[in-house]
């Protein structure tokens, strides 16, 4: 009888020990350090879709074919005789993308003997060449260096009598070309994933769909790794399997390359495939003393939802027992107060809805 009373006069949570009986709400205080409710939730995606999709932003790859001068010298004076030998050399630039055929044009003024051109110490053309317009020359792609080229105009040799003299004066000498400009020809995009969304994922996917006139030889790359290198069906939609190995926590790259052509790459995103959608509606009941100081205001019941990303927006609605909050955050937790009219003794129920895919890490009701 003593012990009994003893017992009877134990705090509840000394008692519960001793009793082996479970937690037990002590009215006016914490439910005994224990959520009303508490669960690990994972990831919540919307209803009926199976995937996680990250948009990425159009990207324009074309090349761009432009006529160009390389060199423009409005008067060119050679000689030659028995004491003299007056040459004259110009110095152009040939760009990465300069395309064949390249041309040398000029105005021959006045002329005698034969005149010669020389493409980086190489002769390419040495013959009488009449006052008028000559037809363009053509200067040899064997020849001509991607980069920095020079050109030596001069005249042969004349008679051996120290008297003689060969000559020519040139007007408006112009080197041209086209030149293929392929700074457009390769784009990037990126994307991020979580280090718990890519451990959930079990497959991904690229989709694209590339608007061109014609097709276009496109190669993909994701992270360094080629994934696509062919000719594109154009206005078609593109979807390529990508496997989780390629893919890494936090920035992931995708890059577009071309060689010729132009294509417009829009609609692209990667979805990641979960291994499996976590389950986003609960039950839980609320022992009665608990209920009691609730109803009684005693007590308040706070819900707080934490998230596995930080700076993230997420959008998504709870529903508790039909009542529904919406919440928009990119922190990386959200807490909001839960009125006691919202809530039972037994049967309650709350599910997670989201507008687009994220992960919860815990979601957890108290009592304060």
């Amino acid at each position: 009888m003593i012990l009994f009373f003893y017992i009877l006069l134990l705090p509840a949570e000394d008692r519960n020990v001793l009793l082996n009986d479970g937690p037990t709400f002590v009215p006016g205080a914490p439910y005994q350090g224990h959520a009303l409710f508490a669960k690990q939730v994972g990831l919540v995606v919307p209803g009926g879709e199976d995937a996680i999709k990250h948009a990425l932003p159009p990207v324009p790859l074309f090349t761009r074919k432009d006529a160009q001068e390389l060199l423009r010298v409005a008067n060119v004076a050679v000689t030659r005789s028995f004491l003299t030998n007056r040459k004259a050399t110009f110095r152009f630039n040939a760009p990465p993308g300069t395309t064949d055929p390249v041309f040398l044009s000029f105005n021959v003024e006045e002329g005698h003997g034969k005149l010669g051109i020389a493409l980086n110490g190489e002769t390419i053309y040495l013959d009488n060449t009449p006052p008028g317009s000559p037809p363009p020359i053509t200067l040899p792609s064997t020849t001509l260096r991607t980069g920095d080229n020079n050109i030596t105009f001069f005249t042969d040799s004349p008679n051996p009598y120290f008297w003689s003299r060969h000559a020519y004066t040139l007007r408006n000498v112009v080197i041209a070309a086209d030149v293929v400009d392929k700074s457009s020809t390769v784009a990037e995009q990126h994307f991020s994933l979580s280090r718990d969304e890519l451990g959930n994922t079990q497959s991904a996917t690229l989709e694209l769909f590339p608007t061109c006139d014609q097709p276009v030889f496109l190669s993909i790359s994701i992270n360094g790794g080629l994934l696509f290198s062919s000719f594109v069906e154009c206005n078609t939609l593109l979807t390529l399997e990508v496997s989780p190995q390629w893919l890494r926590p936090g920035d992931n790259t995708v890059q577009y390359l071309i060689e010729n052509g132009a294509v417009y790459i829009d609609q692209a995103r990667i979805n990641t495939i979960p291994r499996k959608a976590s389950p986003s509606l609960f039950y839980f009941n609320i022992p009665p003393a608990a209920y009691n100081d609730l109803v009684s205001g005693n007590a308040q019941a706070i819900l707080t939802i934490s998230f596995a990303e930080f700076g993230k927006r997420k959008v998504g609605t709870i529903n508790l027992n039909g009542y529904l909050e919406t919440f928009d955050t990119t922190d990386v937790a959200y807490q909001t107060p839960i009125s006691a009219r919202f809530l039972k003794p037994a049967g309650n129920t709350i599910h997670f809805l989201a507008q687009d895919p994220f992960i919860i890490r815990e979601a957890r009701i108290d009592l304060i």
